[in-house]
């Protein structure tokens, strides 16, 4: 119930505040009908002078799995740092394919974190 919760209140932010969001199924598939591997991880995000701030995570997605959690900075990709959502967008169809394992730094309060990412 508290996720669910969280995920309302998430879509909630979404339409009143207009922030980025992340969410499977939500953005539009590209012309050939191909799903952006960003948009299967599963974050709620916000972009906050280039940097990306995780709102909510969904239940069983890649970035659950990995322990991406709320409040988490993302900060590089496989060493790679990460500036907007256009950007880590960018980097994940440059680099990733279906399955593959990555390196996700995060900032979690005042510590940096290295979570492997499995992507879908």
């Amino acid at each position: 119930m508290r996720r669910w919760m969280w995920g309302a209140l998430g879509a909630l932010l979404l339409v009143v505040l207009g922030l980025s969001v992340l969410l499977p199924g939500l953005r539009a598939p590209e012309e050939d009908g191909a799903v952006s591997p960003l948009d299967a991880l599963g974050l709620l995000l916000q972009e906050e002078d280039g940097a990306l701030v995780v709102l909510a995570v969904m239940e069983n997605s890649p970035a659950d799995r990995c322990g991406i959690q709320p409040g988490d900075t993302l900060l590089a990709l496989d060493d790679t740092p990460l500036s907007g959502i256009a950007g880590l967008d960018a980097l994940l169809l440059e680099r990733a394919d279906t399955g593959d394992r990555m390196t996700l730094r995060v900032l979690r309060l005042d510590s940096s974190l290295s979570l492997t990412l499995r992507l879908p």
